[in-house]
């Protein structure tokens, strides 16, 4: 008997890690997206201004491909 409580306790270990692991990748996904929301705005509000020529292109993806590159959008969600 006790070594079917001390399987249940590891379970219940497992399950709470992938619960969490769930949640962390809900918010990584959830910071990915606003990076990519927050990307287009500044793209839509470059293209109704004049067209952007590639070097402010560059700038405005610049920081959200490092990120991406990275992997510091994940990392600062953690």
């Amino acid at each position: 008997m006790e070594q079917c409580a001390c399987v249940e306790r590891e379970l219940e270990k497992v399950l709470h890690r992938f619960v969490m692991y769930g949640h962390q990748s809900e918010e990584r996904l959830d910071e990915l997206l606003r990076s990519v929301c927050e990307l287009r705005g500044q793209l839509v509000t470059f293209g109704k201004a004049k067209p952007a020529p590639r070097s402010s292109l560059d700038v405005v993806s610049a920081p959200y491909l490092r990120k991406i590159k990275h992997g510091t959008i994940s990392n600062e969600v953690i």
